[in-house]
């Protein structure tokens, strides 16, 4: 009786293991057939969960931009991701909006960036904590982007550092060529971005 009961086992934990590896390889194929810079945000176009929360219009992202004042970077680095705060500026001329930032030409940001470009940005506002009929809840406004990192020169970088200037209230004091030529200036181009809000209405 042990041996058809261990027998019966065996043969369930055989059909369990076959039809994983057979939901794995059908997830392979369906990749496979994914271009690879669908497949990068694929995961990333997903629907926001509160969609009551979400901040869809324009003006307003801009708004929850100029009110930020400092932007998080979250960079690969291989085992474990690495997230560094950054003052920043930003450009909404196109479609997607371009941020700004600066930093030295060497250091473990500037290596990381030159292995792997892309990068998640994060921004948020906190207004302040409220009590509700449940719990504690936290009002805020923030924005999750995901874009590649591009390294400026010449006047484009000079352009950054403008836009750097302008966001932090200083749009009116000059760059100096030297501070310019010694300084790293990224571009980041945005791939697509979401905003959230909570606020006493949701």
């Amino acid at each position: 009786m042990t041996d058809i009961f261990d027998g019966k086992q065996k043969f369930k934990r055989a059909a369990k293991n076959f039809s994983l590896r057979a939901r794995k390889r059908q997830k392979a194929r369906t990749l496979e057939k994914i271009p690879a810079t669908v497949y990068n945000f694929a995961r990333k176009e997903k629907k926001m969960r509160k969609q009551l929360r979400e901040i869809t219009d324009k003006e307003e992202i801009k708004d929850l931009f100029r009110n930020t004042d400092v932007i998080r970077l979250g960079i690969s680095d291989e085992k474990q991701p690495y997230v560094v705060p950054v003052s920043f500026g930003f450009d909404w001329s196109d479609e997607q909006p371009t941020f700004y930032f600066h930093g030295a030409r060497e250091g473990k940001k500037f290596e990381l960036l030159t292995k792997n470009p892309f990068v998640c940005v994060e921004g948020d506002n906190f207004y302040r904590y409220k009590k509700t009929a449940a719990s504690v809840t936290c009002l805020y406004e923030s924005f999750i982007a995901f874009g590649r990192c591009r390294l400026l020169d010449g006047g484009e970088a000079e352009r950054g550092l403008k836009k750097i200037l302008e966001h932090c209230g200083y749009a009116e004091t000059a760059v100096p060529e030297k501070c310019a030529a010694n300084t790293a200036v990224f571009e980041i181009a945005v791939e697509q971005i979401s905003g959230k809000r909570r606020d006493t209405h949701n």
